[in-house]
């Protein structure tokens, strides 16, 4: 955890990582998404038919504000219907708002405690609340009901890739890919799957192949960029993600993977160009586009640039998380404005509590402060969960130094400079302990 902010790639990584829609999975491309709005999930009466087709309509293209408003339409109108409620669930879940996401959840479960949409749901939370082994059990359980439960194949065969049991996953993305041939999800984790287990070629060629079955498609070559990323292969991911951004112009997607694989390649200002074009794009995610500008800025140097983008993000989309915990690792790098810092890192902990990286910037924003006893509460689970990481063991001692507890101090150092020897500041702040 060298540091605690989301770097321009992984913020795609994050946002590119998320579940497939309990509704409707959004990676599916036009046509299927399309087939797939008749289904048995739609609540009774015209009006709450019509608010939930524009509510699933609204969660493919991104537009949470507006999916928002219709499934709450849609619930009011049949107020039996557990779907509606799901559907606000998932919207919490994508602004990483934990806790609307249970309250939602658990009034459809009033309504229906047996759907397989609210079981999936519900373990879905599990998962963004930390709780993997709970999840896992729960959809091992739905697929014992249903094994040809599609959606919650690849949920599972997600979650094991995230502990990296590439091994398990692999079958059930096969399965899922299976059962529907030209659904973009299964077959970017078959390829995740195989990257995992070394098959890089095999990986990039599982991509070839779903660009074969979804000609015309941006989406697949998207896929084909990040997999070429994560690989190290820079000059690929640009290609394959200009193919992208030519194939469909006006899309958010292959833009942002373009401009990730042109700021790989060190070309920071023309990714930037290409981020500022997407936002003249309708319905364009300005929130992420001004967080990626920010990102880029920051690794420029132009921090005052950098603050000005997250904030620009954050009028945005106030509860995006990821500009709220770099705003805040910004803040505790410069040592200014740490008042906001200190709110913006509180706000993101709060939104997801589970997020370690998270929890350690607020550590980090209060040492700043000059508040170590706070810190190491903030410290306490990040520890638990990585107690060989050399930099939170010096985040450890420096707390514990400011509370003049220098033999417990002095002990975190040891632990720090064990695990990285190198580790400059630990040696440092070893040597002045040792002088008093």
């Amino acid at each position: 955890m060298n540091a605690s902010r989301l770097t321009l790639c992984a913020l795609s990584l994050a946002l590119g990582a998320a579940h497939a829609g309990v509704i409707q999975d959004g990676r599916l491309p036009p046509q299927q998404a399309a087939a797939a709005a008749q289904d048995p999930l739609a609540p009774k009466g015209a009006a709450a038919q019509a608010a939930w087709a524009a509510a699933r309509a609204a969660m493919a293209a991104g537009d949470l504000k507006k999916a928002e408003q219709k499934f709450q339409e849609a619930a009011k109108a049949d107020i039996s219907a557990a779907a509606p409620l799901v559907g606000l669930a998932e919207v919490a879940l994508k602004r990483g708002d934990v806790k609307a996401a249970q309250a939602q959840l658990q009034a459809a479960s009033q309504r229906d405690a047996k759907s397989v949409l609210v079981r999936l749901a519900q373990a879905r939370l599990q998962v963004a609340s930390g709780q993997l082994a709970p999840a896992q059990a729960s959809y091992q359980a739905l697929l014992k009901d249903q094994p040809d439960h599609r959606e919650a194949l690849f949920d599972l065969g997600d979650l094991l890739l995230r502990q990296r049991k590439a091994a398990e996953a692999l079958p059930l993305f096969q399965r899922a890919s299976q059962l529907q041939p030209v659904e973009m999800g299964a077959w970017v984790g078959l390829a995740r799957a195989q990257a995992l287990l070394g098959q890089r070629k095999e990986a990039m060629a599982t991509l070839e192949q779903l660009a074969q079955r979804l000609p015309g498609q941006a989406m697949p070559l998207v896929a084909a960029a990040e997999m070429a990323l994560a690989l190290g292969d820079k000059a690929q991911a640009v290609s394959l993600a200009e193919r992208a951004a030519k194939t469909d112009a006006k899309a958010q997607a292959p833009q942002l993977v373009l401009a990730d694989a042109l700021a790989a390649n060190g070309q920071g200002a023309k990714a930037q160009e290409v981020l500022q074009s997407l936002l003249t794009l309708p319905d364009v995610n300005a929130a992420v586009v001004h967080t990626k500008i920010a990102i880029l800025k920051e690794g420029a140097k132009d921090f005052d640039g950098a603050m000005a983008g997250y904030r620009t993000a954050l009028r945005a989309d106030p509860k995006f998380h990821p500009a709220l915990n770099n705003l805040a690792w910004l803040a505790s790098q410069r040592k200014q404005d740490l008042d906001e810092g200190l709110r913006s890192a509180r706000k993101a902990v709060e939104l997801v509590p589970n997020q370690l990286a998270y929890l350690d910037t607020l550590a980090v924003l209060l040492l700043a402060r000059k508040e170590p006893k706070p810190a190491l509460e903030a410290l306490e689970p990040v520890l638990k969960a990585q107690p060989q990481n050399g930099l939170l063991q010096l985040r450890k001692a420096q707390a514990l130094q400011m509370l003049d507890q220098v033999p417990a101090a002095r002990a975190a150092l040891e632990l720090a400079l064990k695990a990285d020897p190198e580790l400059k500041e630990a040696r440092e702040l070893q040597t002045q302990l040792g002088a008093r």
